[in-house]
This record gives structure tokens, sequence and C-alpha cells, in this order.
């Protein structure tokens, strides 16, 4: 280990010190963990920026199943699988705060590059501006989950528009009830399984003989770790939090910044259901939000 095998443990421990400014795409899967809370850069002052939650780290080894022809063409390099990050975020089905299971990738790059500007990195190398932001946007979100107002941002998912000055409805269950089926296939809350392991970074051509036991029968595969990693810690995954209860989330800043970044909001002068981007200097700045008041009249029955 010490004459060979160095250079992981002293990566390893230079990424727990942040003691580390740019990566390699080899020691990537040493910079994502289980559990560990990553962010997605940040392309513009808009808002967009996500939190999110790792639950496993998988491919970015050497792509084996690659045609024969191929390898031999290319003089013994072999493509690379993009880094697989199985993660979940926080979101609100209208009654709610539960896990959303979504896939993120990482391509291979050449040479290294600075942590901060891959698509996606831990949050423990953001800036504290970065993580007080997605805060900060994270209780407008639960101050605002449901109600009547009026709002002034961008719009998202279905078409990208600038509402000005729009009446609005925040209702996530009933925005969620009309999504059109092909969306409604990608939102899986509260479930997140592992992915089935695949050979394609252990693959070996076989001699093709029957009961072959020295290239055919072999049952390893590398994924196999990654996977039981993940399960060792699905045990501290977020658990649902129900309405009543979704107040309390602001006093848990891990789970906090988990929370979307959209407000599913029917607009009542185009009459359609829009996506606002939560966003302390675009959406929310210019909107009031005000209880709904019902007037009812008792009139006598009979006299």
């Amino acid at each position: 280990m010490k004459n060979y095998l160095s250079d992981i443990p002293d990566l390893r421990k230079r990424i727990e010190r942040k003691d580390i400014e740019s990566i390699s795409f080899d020691g990537l899967w040493h910079l994502f963990n289980p559990r560990d809370i990553i962010f997605s850069r940040a392309l513009s002052d808009e808002g967009e920026q996500q939190a999110y939650q790792v639950f496993t780290v998988t491919k970015d080894r050497t792509n084996m199943r690659e045609d024969r022809y191929k390898r031999s063409k290319a003089k013994g390099k072999h493509e690379r699988n993009h880094l697989q990050l199985q993660h979940f975020s926080l979101d609100y089905g209208g009654t709610r705060v539960s896990t959303c299971e979504e896939l993120l990738f990482i391509k291979p790059f050449v040479n290294k590059k600075k942590i901060v500007d891959l698509d996606y990195y831990p949050k423990a190398f953001a800036t504290d501006k970065e993580v007080e932001s997605l805060q900060k946007r994270a209780r407008l979100f639960i101050d605002n989950r449901y109600g009547h107002g009026r709002c002034e941002g961008i719009t998202s998912r279905f078409a990208i528009e600038h509402i000005d000055n729009e009446e609005v409805f925040v209702d996530f269950k009933s925005d969620y009830e009309k999504l059109p089926v092909s969306w409604k296939d990608t939102i899986c809350f509260g479930v997140i399984n592992p992915p089935n392991c695949q050979s394609d970074e252990t693959y070996g051509p076989n001699c093709d003989v029957e009961d072959c036991t020295s290239c055919k029968n072999y049952v390893y595969l590398d994924e196999q770790i990654d996977i039981k990693r993940a399960e060792a810690a699905r045990d501290k995954s977020p658990k649902s939090v129900s309405e009543e209860n979704i107040k309390k989330l602001k006093s848990m800043l891990e789970r906090l910044v988990l929370l979307p970044r959209h407000l599913l909001t029917y607009t009542l002068r185009t009459k359609k259901w829009r996506t606002f981007l939560v966003s302390s200097y675009s959406l929310y700045v210019s909107c009031t939000q005000f209880p709904l008041v019902a007037t009812v009249l008792l009139e006598p029955v009979n006299g």
C-alpha cells in the first residue's frame, strides 16, 4: 500500500481537508461519496443553482465492452464511461416534502479541472454566499409554497418567458395532477433504488468453451462496491415531512438547501399552469401573498 497505492489515500485525505483545487477525471470517484451534499454549477445569477444529496457514485471506469475493432484502431485506448451520480433532492407534492430521485452525469475530461468548475461539486467546496443563497431561497419556498399572490419573474419547464405582474395561485398538488403523462413518469416521490449492476467495466471476451472456468464464469463487478456503499447510507437519508411539519425544515440546514427551485402556479390572466424560479431578486420581491377569504351569507328558512 505504502509503495504502490499511496496516491489514493493521500488524495482522499487532501479532499477531506479541502487541500485541493483541481482534480483529474480519474480522481472524481474519490470526490463524491454517498450522503454528500453537492451543488450544481451556477451558470448565471438567475437563482437556478440546485443542491442534491448523493446516493450512489458509479461508472467513470474504462468501458471494456467496446468493439474489439475499435479498441485495436485506438491502439489500446479505451472509451471512458461518464461518472454517474444517482442523487435525490427534496420536492413538494402538495401535502408533504419527500425525496425525488434523478441521475446526473459528468463527462470524461482530459488533464485536470477546477473542482468548482465541474458541473456538480461537493457543498464543502462551495462558497458561504452560495450556501446562504440556497438557504434563503428555500425559506422563501416554504413561505410561498401555497397561496394567492402577484408575481413577476421567469417561467420554466414547458415554456420559458417573462411574466410581468401576473396574478397567480401557487398550488403544487393541482399542478402535478395536470402534468402530461410523459412528465409524470419522471417524478417518483420517496423511492430511491440502487442501479442494476452492469458488466461493461469488467467485461472480458470469453473463449466460448462450454463450462469454461478461466474466462467465462466470473461474478465480480466493480459496481457492487458502489452499491454496497450506498445501501450502508440508506437509513440516514431524509424522511418525508408532512404538511404540518414543513416549517421545521427552516432550522434543518442540511436538508433546507435540498428544497426545489421552482414554484408551481396557475396564472389567472393566461389560464395556464406555469413554473416560476424561486429567486429573491427576480420573483418574490414584488409578490405579496394574501389569504383567500370566503364570505357565506346565511338566510333564514321559513321566516
